[in-house]
């Protein structure tokens, strides 16, 4: 019995050779190429599962067994294969962090190492001051955690209105300008890659023009 075949990248006819005589199934093995992974957009997101990325690399099929993907060694969901050089998938939960991003198909495995970044939702434990004029301009320090330059920065709105020259000191600190605002204690929200956080201490009221509440 003797099999015979030829290395090629496509589909290919198997024969089989007895001293009967010989068979023929045409078509009926595929040489797959080993994909590669190029790509991954967006590169962050939160923890929670459920963010969509698209994986852009070469030699993506479903041949033999769909493609599969895995974000830190965990299986993806929703995985799509859109054509050969892109698939779309949707990450499960993870841990802060840059993550690897691995494809397998039938060909074998690639994977881009930190290719995806979990990013914790913020947190703020302080603003000061408490309290400043109702004209513009006031600056403000909030401390924290989880604040990051990723994806758009980290934004800061008071009172539901966007603040001005917000600077990314470091991962813990953020300065500001609040903006003009009504007497009255206000909401003081950081929005990052990694979510939203609303620093509102009712029990911190401020009579005269405010604009942090805490």
């Amino acid at each position: 019995l003797e099999f015979r075949r030829v290395l090629f990248r496509s589909a290919k006819d198997v024969a089989v050779f007895t001293a009967g005589g010989t068979a023929v199934a045409p078509n009926a093995f595929s040489y797959v190429d080993k994909p590669t992974v190029g790509s991954v957009s967006p590169a962050f997101g939160p923890l929670a599962a459920g963010t969509q990325i698209s994986i852009t690399g070469t030699n993506f099929t479903n041949l033999g067994a769909a493609a599969t993907v895995k974000v830190g060694g965990v299986a993806a969901t929703n995985v799509t294969l859109m054509n050969p050089t892109t698939i779309i998938a949707k990450v499960p939960a993870g841990t802060a962090g840059a993550k690897d991003v691995a494809v397998t198909t039938v060909g074998g495995s690639d994977s881009k190492a930190g290719a995806f970044t979990y990013v914790a939702v913020p947190t703020v434990s302080a603003v000061s001051p408490l309290a400043g004029p109702a004209s513009t301009d006031t600056p403000i320090t909030i401390t924290g955690t989880g604040f990051t330059a990723l994806g758009s920065g980290t934004t800061v709105t008071v009172g539901g209105v966007a603040a001005t020259s917000v600077t990314l000191a470091s991962a813990t600190t953020i300065t500001a300008k609040v903006p003009a605002g009504a007497a009255g204690a206000k909401d003081v929200v950081v929005l990052t890659a990694g979510g939203s956080v609303t620093r509102a201490d009712r029990k911190s009221t401020r009579l005269n023009s405010s604009h942090a509440n805490i």
